[in-house]
């Protein structure tokens, strides 16, 4: 069972005790850059980075793009199709 889509990087993050500041400074990435990803204001634009960032936290580029995803779009999707 996938882990609640709430959760986000925002959860890979913090399994891997880690900061933001620390992840984007790992990752080589400006430090807003990543935190727009965790908070969903921005997502990767390119396949690169996704696969940094599923190579970073050890799971499938489908799980990050799965982490990335609108919850309420989402949401709205799963209530119509009932």
């Amino acid at each position: 069972m996938k882990p609640k889509k709430a959760r986000g990087l925002e959860h890979l993050r913090e399994s891997l005790g880690k900061s933001q500041v620390q992840v984007a400074k790992d990752l080589r990435m400006n430090y807003k850059t990543y935190n727009h990803f965790e908070r969903k204001r921005r997502r990767p634009r390119d396949l690169e980075t996704l696969v940094q960032l599923a190579d970073y936290f050890g799971v499938s580029v489908e799980e990050i793009i799965w982490h990335l995803g609108d919850d309420e779009a989402d949401e709205q999707a799963c209530a119509s199709a009932l």
